[in-house]
């Protein structure tokens, strides 16, 4: 094979096949598609601060005849996300042109390397979630029947707080979600008005929330933090990293899709270890938007 045909394969790394890889990740990942995001490509460094603005506090004025309105500044409180996080994954490809001559192989490797940065990413986020100030009491062992009683209580905190009936979801780790799909409300389909609990382990909904399954759930000292929220009680922010523009760099791209953040794949030459390197790494941060829009489940799992 000419090298003209190799340098081809290599370029398309970032391009096609990275791109391809992203498709997996949808099915993986709950928290950082449903949370309120910021992510562009817009290009940044490593501790820069991003300002997102909360909602404006606009109230109704009654209007007199013949006088002015009253004029609002509809700009709430800002919120700072600093890009703390920066990550990166790297592997070796020896023998490039027979890499590329297997495209499941290469484009395997590198979902693997995304995979990996967006479910590092995806647990950062549940960590944010845990600072939560709003709990459902002290942490308890849950069964089937308390589980579902807390999931309505978080329901009814939310409304309180206003949050907007839209867009709620409840994270529960994996043994809660056990618990959950064992009460008879939703294992029985005369009561929930469905069999996918028995039939695929699976609650769409409930009290009003989107419900999802975790093994991402925050856990310190034996104390396991679920999410019932709105997706404005959390933001994350993600920006693009610039261009390496290395001596030895072959091609790079900024990978993106809807959802998820944006991804720098940059393919190398490594001469000491005689092969192609390929490298994704990443940039992001997050912070807690709107603290009443979220109740921590706490799980005693001592």
């Amino acid at each position: 094979m000419d090298s003209y045909s190799i340098v081809e394969l290599v370029n398309s790394i970032p391009t096609i096949v990275a791109q391809q890889a992203l498709n997996q990740l949808e099915t993986d990942l709950n928290l950082i598609p449903f949370v309120n995001k910021e992510f562009t490509n817009d290009i940044a460094s490593y501790g820069r601060t991003v300002q997102i603005e909360k909602y404006g506090n606009l109230v109704a004025n009654t209007k007199v005849g013949k006088t002015p309105v009253t004029l609002q500044d509809p700009a709430g409180a800002k919120v700072d996300v600093v890009l703390s996080q920066y990550k990166e994954v790297s592997f070796l490809i020896e023998d490039i042109a027979g890499a590329m001559s297997k495209p499941d192989a290469i484009q395997n490797r590198l979902g693997d390397a995304m995979l990996t940065i967006m479910e590092d990413a995806e647990a950062y986020l549940y960590g944010v979630g845990a600072t939560l100030t709003a709990t459902n009491g002290a942490a308890k062992v849950y069964t089937p029947a308390n589980i579902l009683t807390d999931i309505r209580a978080s329901s009814s905190t939310l409304t309180a707080a206003r949050a907007p009936r839209s867009d709620r979801g409840v994270f529960l780790a994996n043994d809660m979600y056990s618990q959950l799909i064992a009460n008879d409300n939703i294992a029985l389909a005369q009561n929930y008005g469905a069999n996918t609990a028995v039939v695929e382990g699976r609650v769409p909904r409930v009290a009003g929330f989107s419900v999802y399954e975790t093994i991402f759930a925050n856990s310190a000292a034996d104390v396991v933090s679920s999410l019932a929220l709105h997706k404005d009680a959390l933001t994350m922010v993600a920006r693009a990293l610039p261009a390496v523009g290395a001596q030895n760099t072959i091609s790079q791209a900024i990978v993106t899709r809807d959802g998820m953040i944006p991804m720098r794949v940059t393919v190398s030459y490594d001469p000491n270890a005689l092969g192609t390197q390929v490298t994704v790494d990443a940039l992001y941060g997050a912070a807690v938007l709107r603290d009443e829009l979220g109740v921590k489940l706490l799980e005693d799992v001592a």
